[in-house]
Formats: structure tokens, sequence, C-alpha cells
């Protein structure tokens, strides 16, 4: 099978013989070539960087065994007749979605075509079928915006990294092919579970052997092949559907306690998504009397809203509009970043 880079193509083989040094690579596409290389070289390991979007980004090195499973416990849930031929590349391969990319292909064969992330479509023929991308919210809306048509081209997408608000989900649940959203960390080697946003789901479904759990406080405890059998404890607060399957709610660490109310930030976002168009994220800060006030943070210009029908206890008492918001580099917004920036 071939893997396709701006100027280049190559036999997945032939990169794994080659000095990549001498290549003429861009950065991104370096990246790709050296996971294919350690891969077909028979690489024990392979060192990978946490997203750092709940703490600092760290190095974990995970297993060829691991790696490999999950690999082929998504490709069995989402291609159970082994029809996939071509996969997209749009993510960072230096982050556990982007690598996942490639370890499906390596796996199952399929010709693996490599964007720049953060780049548009523009260098994708039109006619071009595409099995299997991998995007990010930010992206998969951009898409939306500037090249709509370009869904038609995608048999199934999966889309990680971040929570959708329910007006995003009613818009993906009309394209025009499987949408899936992920859940999953880098310790488990991406997904674990899965629901499917073309049919509307809400309940996400295990893949391969993982079971889940919850502690005292309902968040989310997983185990399974891809952890090495170890329960790996969260700070994702769900409500369980069996051991195998579960509605996410939102993130114990975000929690705001406002004079003794616990309010869900995700859930809030949910009351106010239909009345925002850009990046936007529910908060608490410190108070004096509340012990945590709570506030309202967007991207761009100060907007209008109506709060008349969130419970007064609720209601976000202040709204910030920054110019820009801090992200991650896997473009997921870095909350504790972003709310250093208000002038409090």
């Amino acid at each position: 099978m071939t893997v396709t880079f701006s100027k280049n193509t190559f036999t997945f083989n032939e990169l794994a013989n080659l000095q990549l040094r001498e290549l003429s690579l861009e950065k991104h596409e370096m990246q790709v070539a050296i996971i294919i290389q350690q891969w077909l070289q028979g690489a024990d390991y392979l060192s990978i960087e946490t997203s750092g979007s709940t703490g600092v980004p760290k190095n974990i090195k995970l297993s060829r065994e691991v790696l490999a499973y999950s690999a082929k416990s998504s490709l069995a849930f989402l291609d159970s007749s082994q029809q996939f031929e071509q996969a997209l590349l749009m993510l960072d391969a230096g982050k556990i979605g982007g690598m996942m990319v490639v370890i499906r292909s390596l796996i199952s064969n399929m010709r693996l075509t490599v964007l720049k992330p953060g780049s548009s479509l523009a260098a994708l023929p039109n006619d071009k079928k595409i099995d299997l991308v991998s995007l990010v919210p930010l992206q998969l809306m951009k898409l939306l915006k500037n090249e709509p048509h370009r869904f038609k081209q995608f048999n199934t997408v999966l889309i990680g990294g971040a929570p959708l608000t329910s007006s995003e989900r009613e818009i993906i649940a009309r394209l025009p092919c499987k949408i899936y959203h992920t859940y999953g960390m880098t310790e488990t080697a991406s997904h674990v579970a899965l629901r499917n946003l073309s049919e509307q789901e809400l309940v996400y479904k295990s893949i391969g052997d993982v079971t889940f759990r919850t502690d005292d406080r309902g968040c989310l405890a997983l185990k399974g092949s891809v952890t090495s059998q170890r329960w790996i404890q969260t700070n994702d607060i769900v409500e369980l559907n069996g051991d195998t399957a579960f509605v996410w709610k939102g993130r114990a660490d975000f929690v705001i306690n406002s004079g003794g109310l616990k309010v869900h930030p995700e859930s809030l976002e949910e009351l106010i998504s239909d009345q925002l168009k850009k990046p936007f994220f529910v908060a608490g800060i410190p108070d004096e009397r509340l012990g945590e006030r709570v506030v309202l943070l967007v991207e761009g210009d100060k907007p209008t809203l109506d709060f008349s029908h969130i419970d007064k206890y609720q209601r976000p008492k202040a709204v910030y509009a920054l110019d820009q918001f801090a992200y991650t580099t896997s473009g997921k917004i870095n909350r504790l970043e972003t709310l250093k920036k208000i002038k409090l």
C-alpha cells in the first residue's frame, strides 16, 4: 500500500528502508514517515505526547500490542466487511488521533493521503473517495462552512478531541456520510467507545473488550486490552448503561461550586449553544460571596444573549469576550490558559 505526501508517493515498504533525512518532506510528513518506518521495522513501543487539555503535555510510550489492538478493534467496529481502501490524515501525527490514522492504515493496508493539519482540502481531487478520516470539531465546522461538498467524498468520519453542542450534532446528522463521535485518550491508544452521530445517538458503546464502571463521584473508569487489563480512572462524569456503554455528562474537574450549587459547564453550554456560532465555554471564577461565580467566555466580539430560559442560579453572571482563546496543539480549547487572560 502507499502513502501520498504533497510531492511524493511511496509504498509503505519503500519508506521502511529509506534514509528519511534525505527525503524532501515537510515536518508533518516526516512525522508520518517516522511512524511508518518504526512500525515496519518492528518497534516494540512508539512514543507519543498527550494532548495537554487537562494538564501539562507529557510523553508516554505505547506498546505495539496495544496500538495494534486499538486499530483492529476500531476497524472491526467501523468496517466489519473490510471494504475500506483509502484513509485521509489531516491531524497532527505527533498526537494520538493522528498517529492512529497511520497505524490503522498500516494494519488494514489502506492507502493513506497526508495533508497538512489545519489546511483546506484544495489538494484533494474532487472525485477521490475517502473511506476513513479523523477530524476535530473545529476542522469539521470549518469544512462545513467552506467546503461542504467534501462530505459527499467521505464514507466514515471520526470526530474527537472535544465535545459537540446539540446544534452541531443536529447539523452533523444531516450530512451524507457516517459520522461517529469518539471517546478515548492518549493512554488508551485513541478511542475506546463510539457513538453514531448520523443516527443521533447519545450513548457511547465500547469497542473491543473494554468495560466500564464508575467511582463514588460518578466518574468513569475503564479497562481492557488497551489498558493491559488495568483500570484507568477518569474525571469524566457519566451515566452508565450496563458495563459497555455510557452517556457522557461532563468533567468533574470543570464543575463549578457556586453558593453550594454544583453547576456542570457542559450542560449549561448546551443551553447556550444555539445562540453562539463561535468558540465559547462556561467556567467558574473566584467570588467572595458564592465561592465561585459562573461566567461565559466567548472568542471574538461580545454577543447579545438571552439567558431567560436558564435557572437563575446557574445563569452566567458575566460575559467575557476575548480576541483569541488559548488552544492545545491538538486543537482543543485550553480552558485553564484562556481563563488566565481574563482581567479580574
